[in-house]
């Protein structure tokens, strides 16, 4: 049986995030004070963010971003938070064109399924996309969000966009190059489906 919640106390808040002390008991034992960081603002099953893969001429975006409780730079698809209101699939195509200043019509973002950040933790989901034949937007600012008083604001840690051939995307996801957890689930969802098409558009010849 999952654990009874006994009590919560609220520890910290900012405009995205709430973060808990659970005490929790269960199975003849008992925690004081699990964390558990729930979104302000999630769609129906908690999701709350989205991650993109943009592809390009056959190449892929990654961003190197710093990541400060890392200390270090860490290639990255898109990520962000879905506005309150505001469709998955739109959060995913403002978003990449926010932080790469690529585009891709609605027709062209393939969706790839759900993740959980970090399900120990945090009450969350993400959806993945893969969006494919983007273009650059001129008029784009990369990096640049519009602020409160609408003037744009720079994301802290976002590094600048590579575009890469599948096949170095592959051999960074598989020799760790590639750590962060939901862009290695975003690749390889990303292949499959790619070679799924492949199959698909193929002519099938053996006959």
């Amino acid at each position: 049986m999952p654990p009874i919640l006994t009590s919560r106390r609220l520890v910290y808040a900012n405009s995205k995030w709430r973060a808990y002390a659970d005490d929790l008991r269960g199975d003849g034992t008992s925690v004081k004070g699990y964390l558990v960081v729930e979104p302000v603002h999630a769609g129906p099953g908690m999701v709350t963010g989205v991650a993109v893969l943009g592809e390009a001429d056959g190449r892929f975006a990654l961003l190197h971003n710093h990541r400060h409780p890392l200390g270090q730079r860490s290639w990255e698809m898109v990520k962000g938070f879905i506005d309150e209101g505001e469709n998955p699939a739109d959060a995913a195509r403002r978003e990449l064109t926010e932080e790469t200043g690529l585009v891709c019509g609605p027709e062209d973002l393939v969706p790839l399924g759900s993740f959980t950040p970090e399900g120990a933790t945090m009450a969350a989901r993400g959806l993945l996309f893969l969006a494919r034949r983007c273009r650059p937007d001129i008029a784009a600012t990369p990096g640049a969000a519009p602020g409160k008083d609408g003037a744009d604001e720079i994301e802290i840690g976002l590094g600048a966009t590579t575009l890469f051939d599948l096949g170095t995307v592959e051999r960074m996801a598989d020799n760790s190059e590639i750590e962060d957890a939901a862009t290695l689930i975003g690749i390889y969802r990303a292949l499959a489906w790619l070679k799924r098409e492949c199959r698909e558009t193929t002519p099938n010849t053996s006959s």
